[in-house]
């Protein structure tokens, strides 16, 4: 039994390490985005003790007008190698942040996924945002995916505002 116990730590990591190394980066973006944003849009206010749990770090976000008029908070999450800043504010939205989000791979998983139809696309000269409203039956139709990133560059952030703060906007 001992042998057995052995082997099984031993052998553990090696299959995980396996089954990570078959995931993109979109995945991965896709899987902060999940659990912190769309798993916590009834309370935002999870998203803090989730971030620390995971050995997140808490971010002045004092310079963000928006999170400090709305109680947010911002953090730094490492998730599988990679940094993501994750920000909410209160009554509003949450964001996820990073260097390489892989947009080309994320946004057709995104829209797959969520069967999302965009609603409002606007360019400047240097950054991209992009309007997705959530189309599929369930818990998230009605709410918004904004995709915000600059042109040529792999750095941007997707935030995700439930249906029922979009609602109230109407």
């Amino acid at each position: 039994m001992r042998n057995f116990a052995i082997c099984f730590v031993i052998l553990c990591p090696a299959v995980f390490a396996e089954n990570t190394e078959d995931k993109t980066v979109a995945q991965y973006t896709m899987e902060v985005v999940d659990g912190f944003c769309l798993q916590n849009q009834d309370n935002f206010k999870n998203i803090g003790p989730l971030a620390l749990s995971v050995g997140g770090q808490s971010v002045d976000s004092a310079g963000d007008p928006v999170l400090r008029e709305q109680g947010g908070e911002a953090f730094l999450v490492p998730y599988f190698g990679r940094k993501y800043l994750v920000s909410y504010a209160n009554g509003g939205a949450c964001s996820v942040a990073g260097q390489d989000l892989d947009l080309n791979n994320l946004k057709p998983k995104l829209k797959k996924s969520l069967e999302l139809k965009e609603v409002h696309r606007e360019e400047s000269l240097t950054q991209i945002s992009e309007w997705y409203s959530v189309q599929k039956q369930g818990t998230f139709n009605g709410s918004l995916i904004i995709l915000t990133y600059a042109q040529n560059y792999k750095e941007g952030s997707i935030s995700f505002m439930p249906a029922s703060v979009v609602n109230e906007l109407k």
